[in-house]
């Protein structure tokens, strides 16, 4: 599978009110000037069902499974020494705002945007609000069809051993090692998104014929290097194995080799004119 803007999509059993509350949590995605982090809080956990303001969304976030009695009013009377918060009710699928000590309550929706006050462009998101942890799978997806974040699924078969997973993705200077050695190979797995800079991993083959009287004639181009034919040079540029398969070259004329022969002799005696052009003055 290709991703082209690879991101981890996150799933959960459709019948919630069917599972018992073990481990109670909420995903939420983020969207701040930074970027749009996906963060999880979960109540089952010390100290994990809070996230300060630490990705400048103007709010700590407070997660409750069952929000205990007179809390709210407790942190709203607390907001000079904590700030604002926004605290999720789980059980009675509520949400409630507290900034600069007033509270206003929502109802707490999966997949709808809640916009920051007085703060369209951030907010957040509810991807998921479960009863237990273990049930949320993290799968993985592609936000759109830009290719911003490339990754592909690759599975390495050896017979007899079934088949390992492998995630690949390209190299650049500040993003190493994106490819997989397979064990017991000599051979590495590796992506590329620019056709121009991945044709030395490709071996094309292309037929010539000089003219109508004689037979084609098979080129190999090994790793993409050029060759020389009929007083021409081929160089591949693309090739793609998709149907049909298509091969992108590059012809160029180059000089015979009596041609080549004239030119490198008439060179020589230039330099060597010039060499005795030189001691003469020198003289």
């Amino acid at each position: 599978a290709f991703y082209p803007n690879f991101e981890f999509a996150y799933e959960y059993p459709a019948r919630k009110d069917t599972i018992k509350p073990k481990a109670p949590g909420i995903t939420l995605e983020l969207k701040t000037k930074e970027g749009t982090p996906v963060v999880t809080l979960r109540s089952d956990q010390p100290n994990k069902n809070k996230l300060g303001d630490i990705v400048s969304l103007g709010a700590a976030l407070v997660f409750y499974w069952e929000l205990p009695a007179d809390s709210l009013k407790q942190m709203s009377d607390d907001h000079e020494a904590s700030g604002n918060k926004i605290v999720f009710a789980g059980a009675d699928s509520k949400l409630y705002f507290l900034f600069n000590g007033t509270i206003a309550e929502k109802e707490l929706k999966e997949n709808l945007f809640y916009a920051m006050p007085d703060q369209d462009s951030v907010g957040f998101t509810i991807l998921h609000c479960f009863p237990d942890a273990a049930m949320l799978k993290a799968v993985p997806s592609s936000k759109g069809t830009a290719i911003l974040n490339p990754v592909a699924h690759v599975e390495i078969w050896k017979e007899g051993e079934g088949y390992r997973d492998a995630f690949i993705y390209p190299e650049t200077r500040t993003r190493r090692s994106g490819g997989f050695d397979i064990p017991g190979s000599g051979y590495k797995i590796g992506m590329g998104t620019i056709k121009a800079s991945s044709i030395k991993y490709c071996d094309c083959h292309i037929s010539v014929q000089k003219d109508s009287t004689l037979a084609a004639e098979s080129l190999s181009f090994a790793s993409g290097k050029p060759q020389h034919r009929y007083g021409y040079r081929f160089t591949p540029l693309e090739c793609s194995q998709d149907i049909p398969e298509v091969v992108t070259m590059q012809i160029t004329r180059t000089p015979g080799k009596g041609m080549m022969i004239i030119g490198t002799v008439l060179a020589a005696i230039a330099l060597l004119l010039l060499f005795i052009r030189g001691n003469i003055v020198s003289s």
